[in-house]
C-alpha cells in the first residue's frame, strides 16, 4: 500500500512500465536470445548454409526488437512524464506538451522542484 504522501501518478507510471517489461518485453526477448553463428568462407553443405542464414536472421530480428523496445520504453516514459507534470500544473499543459527535452527538464525542476543531474541521479 502506497504511503499517504506518495505521488500516485508516478507510482502508477512505474507500475505500468514494470508490467510492460514483465508481460511483453522480457518474454519476447527471451525467445530472441542471440545464437552463435559459425562463419565460414565456403558453406560446408546446403543444410549448414540454411542453418547459418536462419541464425543470422534470428539475431538480426532480436537486435531490431531490442531497438524497438528501447524506443517504446523511452516514448512511454516521456508520455508519462508529461502527464505527471500536466496534472501538477494544468494551466501549463500546452507548454508541457510542446516542450522539447531541455525545456522538459527545466519544467520538471520548476513544477516539481526536482533536478536531473545526469546518470548520477535526481536531486
Amino acid at each position: 500500500m502506497p504511503q499517504t504522501d506518495s505521488d500516485i501518478i508516478a507510482l502508477t507510471a512505474q507500475a505500468d512500465l514494470d508490467r510492460l517489461m514483465q508481460r511483453v518485453i522480457w518474454p519476447v526477448l527471451q525467445g530472441l536470445q542471440p545464437r552463435g553463428v559459425a562463419l565460414s568462407v565456403e558453406p560446408v553443405d546446403e543444410e549448414f548454409f540454411f542453418k547459418t542464414a536462419e541464425d543470422v536472421t534470428h539475431n538480426a530480428l532480436g537486435q531490431e526488437a531490442r531497438k524497438a523496445f528501447a524506443m517504446i520504453l523511452g516514448a512511454t516514459f516521456e508520455r508519462q512524464l508529461r502527464h505527471w507534470l500536466a496534472q501538477s500544473a494544468p494551466g501549463r499543459a500546452e507548454e508541457i506538451q510542446e516542450a522539447k527535452r531541455p525545456q522538459l527538464q527545466r519544467l520538471v525542476e520548476e513544477i516539481k522542484g526536482r533536478r536531473y543531474d545526469g546518470p548520477e541521479g535526481v536531486t
